[in-house]
C-alpha cells in the first residue's frame, strides 16, 4: 500500500511542479464588490482555486452523506439494544430450566447462559 501511495504522489508532485515553473506571470484578481485587488502568481491562483474547489466539494459531500451517518447510528443502537435483550433472554431461559430442574439458581461457570454445560 505504501508503494502505491508512492506511485500516484509522485508523478502528482511532479506535474504541480512543472506547472509552478511554467506558470509565474503575475494575475491580478480584483474582487469587485469589494475594493480590493491582488497580484499573485498564476500557479497560486490555480492551487488556491483547487483547494477552495476541493473543500467545496468535500462539504457537499459530508452534507449529502448526514442521512447515511445518521441512519448508521440509529443501526447501531437498535442492534445493541438487541444483542441486550437477547442476553437477557437466555439469561431468564437458564433461570427458568433450572427451576425446572430443581434448582433455585443458575449455575455459575464459564459457558453462556442457555448453553448445555459439558463435563
Amino acid at each position: 500500500m505504501k508503494k502505491l501511495s508512492w506511485i500516484l504522489t509522485l508523478p502528482v508532485t511532479v506535474v504541480c511542479v512543472v506547472f509552478a515553473i511554467a506558470n509565474q506571470q503575475p494575475v491580478t484578481i480584483d474582487l469587485w464588490p469589494l475594493a480590493l485587488s491582488y497580484t499573485l502568481p498564476l500557479y497560486v491562483m490555480v492551487l488556491l482555486l483547487l483547494l477552495f474547489g476541493f473543500l467545496i466539494g468535500a462539504c457537499v459531500m459530508w452534507i449529502s452523506a448526514g442521512r447515511l451517518r445518521d441512519k448508521a447510528r440509529r443501526n447501531y443502537y437498535k442492534a445493541s439494544d438487541l444483542e441486550r435483550e437477547v442476553t437477557w433472554l437466555k439469561r431468564k431461559q437458564a433461570q427458568a430450566q433450572g427451576q425446572a430442574a430443581g434448582q433455585s439458581r443458575v449455575p455459575v461457570s464459564g459457558s453462556l447462559p442457555g448453553t448445555p454445560e459439558q463435563g
